[in-house]
């Protein structure tokens, strides 16, 4: 490890190198009684990346989506749950974190890293504080409306952490694994009428389309840690596949399907016809999956090939905002998106970087 890294190896007894040589239980186990050693400042840094902030922007674009098919009018609640939108998006990802240390050893090595120097019950208990701070701010709209938010986090919590731990039932895990965009849109939705009613049918079909979006997304986001899951023992709907090529070729099969299916929801009444310009996407979404099939064993040219989905997911739900609401509302949404990811790139906010899969060259590492 050099000597530049913001994870000096003389403040932890030792580097990434050696860490890294370690096995993949003993990564495990060096982070879950890590005590820490790092200040409060990089503290703040580290828990942004391991959060991912650039996977929570499809989660506010989809939350403004919720938001302008019930209002137009911008008001400091639109504002404010943005904000909220993005700390829970964070805790998913944290959630994710604290579960997944013996996977991630084996897949992600660079992100248990970060946990050692982090400390694993500094970890957890900043989950609880972003937890608060989501509820409290729920508040803010109506009681109903935070039991709703509450009722999100537990779902997010139980995608990861037992008794349920979602994410390890196949079929299920698609489902649960939604819930980072339909959660969001929902709390949209409720957020601008500040209360809890029955959803209108458009919200039921956008809800729909949502699912069936981010359960393709969950299969293709799954293949790069493929072989590091069936180690660990955790059955997914990819690992249930035989290799992780049939997995791939699934993947590009249901993103296929899903981007397909905005028509059908647009017809049904979900949407414009307008919306129907966001189609070409499709095309490629498609391809940026299809090219998993032959580099997903190469574990950094498969994180690359997630990064660039990301991207792609982003344009496309930004696309779909934009022609469902002109509004606003929906700039307001996409400028603050597209803040955090500019700053996710130009910080390295991330803990699912080309070092973090490899560690053994990683220039990125050296350079923050």
């Amino acid at each position: 490890m050099n000597s530049g890294s913001r994870l000096d190896p003389r403040e932890l007894a030792y580097g990434f190198t050696e860490f890294e040589a370690l096995s993949p239980a003993d990564r495990a186990n060096a982070a879950r009684y890590s005590t820490g050693r790092i200040g409060l400042a990089e503290q703040a840094r580290t828990i942004i990346m391991l959060g991912r902030p650039r996977t929570c922007i499809p989660g506010v674009i989809c939350y403004a989506l919720g938001y302008t098919l019930v209002s137009s009018r911008i008001s400091w609640y639109y504002c404010f749950g943005i904000f909220m939108v993005l700390v829970a998006g964070l805790l998913a990802n944290l959630y994710n974190v604290c579960t997944d240390l013996q996977e991630d050893s084996s897949n992600l090595p660079g992100r248990v890293w970060l946990v050692v120097g982090m400390g694993y019950q500094r970890l957890r208990l900043a989950t609880l504080i972003l937890s608060a701070v989501v509820i409290c701010a729920a508040l803010a709209y109506s009681v109903s409306y935070a039991f709703f938010a509450a009722a999100v986090l537990v779902g997010v919590h139980q995608y990861s952490f037992p008794p349920l731990r979602l994410k390890a039932r196949p079929g299920i895990d698609l489902l649960a694994f939604s819930l980072a965009v339909y959660g969001p849109f929902l709390l949209g939705y409720f957020g601008a009428k500040r209360a809890v009613p029955a959803p209108s049918t458009a919200a039921w079909l956008w809800v729909g389309f949502l699912v069936l979006w981010f359960a393709a997304k969950c299969l293709t986001k799954n293949i790069p840690d493929y072989a590091g899951d069936r180690d660990a023992g955790l059955r997914t709907s990819v690992t249930l596949f035989p290799s992780q090529r049939a997995a791939a070729i699934a993947a590009a099969a249901a993103t296929l399907a899903a981007y397909a299916s905005l028509p059908l929801f647009v017809v049904l009444g979900a949407a414009p016809l307008r919306v129907l310009a966001a189609i070409p996407w499709t095309a490629v979404a498609v391809v940026n999956s299809l090219s998993l099939i032959t580099r997903s064993a190469d574990r950094r040219q498969a994180n690359l090939i997630l990064k660039r989905d990301m991207w792609l997911s982003t344009a496309f739900i930004i696309t779909v905002l934009l022609l469902s609401s002109p509004s606003w509302l929906s700039l307001i949404a996409i400028g603050f998106g597209a803040v955090v990811l500019a700053c996710s790139d130009i910080f390295s906010l991330d803990s699912r970087r080309v070092s973090d899969v490899s560690g053994s060259e990683g220039t990125e590492r050296s350079s923050q």
